[in-house]
């Protein structure tokens, strides 16, 4: 196997703690949601699983993205041209594949049975290896959805309604970023106006009205950390207005619209995944 190409437990890693700083979850926040849904983790589990090689179970993945409110495919997301898997290699879209279920026969067996050739001696060797070249770093900048490049989180502290970004130089309106979490939920292009209207027919008034209107209420009855709570009223709000958008986008349709079978919506919902696993990876 290439010793250069990233392994599939690195990946989940990496995802792990990414997802969950945009989850706007602590380590120990994340280890509460494991454990509300049956899974005993601690914060150290969380911390072990960021940073050192422990492995992730099946079970524990499909808990850790209930946890975080994302696709399962999600934690297999990357950028990379070729994963290692066991002792062998595979290629993204098939890794994708695989996952989503839909790999079936219209990959070759090299998209996911490729190894590197046993090294040469060098008294073998006709010619000089050529230099691998360095791997290129992240850059210091990211792009966002829009195509603008913006700089990296000052304060990870924060959580995702009041980042800041240095080229913006003020606050990202939470109607744009609620916008952008609930088109991932959904096949629909979904604008920072269709967040306000929802809000408007669902709460008569503003999204950040009633996200401080629950915030206030919740720390009040339970006490607890402002950030969490903010992260489970912020994750509350996405699903109600998703609710709300879906219910009337199907209103909306015409009457000549023949609904769905059973098969194309399960092909629909693996199509989804692998739309969602292949965007906004890290």
């Amino acid at each position: 196997m290439n010793g250069d190409a990233t392994t599939i437990e690195d990946i989940v890693r990496r995802n792990v703690a990414t997802l969950r700083s945009k989850a706007n979850l602590t380590q120990q926040g994340l280890a509460d949601e494991m454990r509300a849904r049956g899974v005993p983790w601690t914060r150290e589990t969380v911390a072990q699983l960021e940073t050192t090689n422990r492995r992730l179970g099946f079970t524990e993945a499909v808990v850790v993205a209930a946890s975080l409110d994302v696709p399962l495919a999600r934690l297999t997301a990357t950028g990379a041209d070729v994963v290692a898997v066991g002792e062998g290699e595979w290629t993204t879209p098939y890794l994708f594949a695989a996952v989503a279920g839909t790999a079936g026969d219209i990959f070759t067996s090299e998209s996911y049975s490729a190894t590197a050739s046993p090294p040469i001696p060098p008294s073998a060797s006709t010619a000089p290896t050529p230099p691998v070249a360095p791997a290129a770093t992240a850059p210091d900048r990211l792009e966002d959805r829009s195509g603008r490049m913006t700089g990296r989180r000052r304060n990870r502290d924060l959580s995702d309604d009041e980042v800041e970004f240095v080229e913006a130089g003020r606050r990202t309106p939470s109607s744009q970023r609620t916008a952008e979490r609930i088109e991932r939920r959904m096949r629909l292009r979904v604008t920072p106006g269709d967040v306000d209207n929802a809000a408007q027919q669902l709460w008569s008034r503003s999204l950040e009205s009633e996200r401080e209107r629950r915030v206030s209420d919740r720390h009040a009855r339970t006490g607890g950390s402002l950030k969490t709570i903010r992260g489970h009223v912020s994750r509350d709000l996405d699903r109600e207005l998703a609710h709300e958008m879906e219910r009337s986008a199907d209103t909306d349709r015409g009457p000549g619209t023949v609904p769905m079978t059973p098969e194309e919506a399960a092909w629909e919902a693996t199509r989804l995944n692998i739309i969602l696993a292949n965007k906004g990876y890290a």
